[in-house]
């Protein structure tokens, strides 16, 4: 436990307040809180349609050009932003960053130190998602500015740490690999607090007129693999029905598929939904899924989706890929199967059939989150990083 004055911790994030990222950076705050610390967030807010068309008219209806635009313009925000901060005398202040166009906006502020966790490569999701090799491109150059000039990096399993190294050239001294964590008990507590949710009871309802539930809280994009897995529900008894919580490019493929292949009625898509909400879904589920697959480079890494389903002790099913296989001990914590491989993946949801099994490996999972992903160790490891990287920024 740290003796130190307090700390004045200012995490400016760029993304949308949705998603695994999110969820981290609420965690890292409640923990900061606890121990007595101040915290400064904001986000900047999303553009809205005015926005977006300012956007695209300005960039000549290049899209391309169009979503450079819109990342430079909130940079400027969160540059704006930290020029206001007021850091409270005799504390000493550190900025955290969570994506990378955030800590380019940091840099240029240029007043305090920056300690960057990595999450994943932005400029391999554009790609992905976008096919977008400008914007790819623009980024690739902010993520290897971002990694050689912050004062200290963090990787959240090792798979992000090796493409540092590999891609970006950072020195292997230069990364620390924190996992990260979750509050088990604040897990179990939000979930059952909405345990009478109108969602809740539709699930409770449909389990006791003998369907299976599998649970997939995934963004709808194509390294979730939710587009993939869904075609397993043609290999699965009639009572398997697929819950989807997320929205995304892939939502429209996937509703195709449902209906050509006539399973529309085994698959009920609940778009994006409130962290509270889909604990509360995952709680009541049979098993949840994260069926991950790896694209243009971009590979699962320790899904916070997948620590919270394991804190709520259910059967969880992963891809053998990246963190998870870092997180979920096969057979034993989870159960894990090659991507691609519906065989495999058709093999581990039967065998959760076995209710006994099943149990043991949710109490399995349960026990080894609170032991090994616990909030407590983890804040203690970014506290320590804080202040290595405050040590030598001196």
């Amino acid at each position: 436990m740290y003796k130190r004055k307090p700390l004045f911790v200012v995490i400016p994030r760029y993304g949308a307040g949705v998603g695994g990222v999110t969820s981290h950076v609420e965690t890292l705050i409640e923990m900061l809180k606890g121990r007595g610390n101040e915290v400064a967030y904001w986000f900047p807010p999303q553009p809205g349609l005015v926005d977006k068309v300012g956007l695209v008219l300005s960039a000549g209806f290049n899209l391309s050009k169009a979503r450079r635009g819109s990342i430079k313009q909130k940079q400027r925000r969160i540059k704006s932003w930290l020029d206001q901060l007021v850091i409270p005398r005799n504390y000493r202040a550190i900025i955290h960053t969570h994506d990378v166009s955030a800590a380019k906006a940091a840099l240029e502020y240029g007043r305090l130190p920056i300690i960057h966790t990595v999450h994943g490569p932005g400029s391999r999701e554009i790609l992905m998602d976008f096919g977008d090799a400008k914007t790819a491109d623009f980024i690739r150059q902010i993520e290897t500015e971002v990694y050689q000039k912050v004062n200290g990096l963090i990787a959240v399993d090792q798979g992000q740490a090796s493409i540092l190294e590999e891609d970006f050239g950072v020195q292997k001294n230069r990364i620390r690999v924190i996992h990260n964590a979750v509050n088990s008990s604040e897990v179990v507590r939000k979930a059952t607090a909405l345990k009478n949710h109108t969602l809740v009871r539709e699930m409770v309802s449909e389990q006791a007129a003998g369907k299976r539930i599998i649970f997939i809280p995934r963004r709808l994009v194509e390294k979730n693999g939710v587009h993939y897995a869904i075609r397993s529900l043609l290999l699965l008894p009639e009572s398997y029905v697929f819950w989807i919580s997320g929205d995304g490019p892939f939502a429209e493929p996937i509703r195709d598929f449902s209906v050509k292949n006539g399973i529309q009625q085994r698959v009920r898509m609940l778009g994006a939904q409130p962290n509270e909400i889909v604990l509360a879904l995952m709680h009541q589920a049979n098993i949840v899924l994260v069926p991950s697959i790896p694209v243009h480079g971009v590979v699962e890494a320790t899904s916070i989706a997948a620590l919270e389903a394991m804190a709520l002790g259910k059967p969880l099913v992963a891809t053998r890929i990246g963190g998870l296989a870092e997180m979920i001990q096969d057979r034993i914590t989870g159960l894990l199967y090659e991507p691609g491989s519906l065989g495999e993946l058709v093999g581990a949801l039967l065998a959760l059939e076995d209710e006994a099994f099943a149990i043991q490996v949710g109490s399995n999972a349960q026990k080894y989150v609170r032991e090994s992903w616990s909030l407590n160790r983890w804040g203690d490891t970014i506290l320590e990083q804080y202040m290595a990287v405050l040590a030598s920024a001196v």
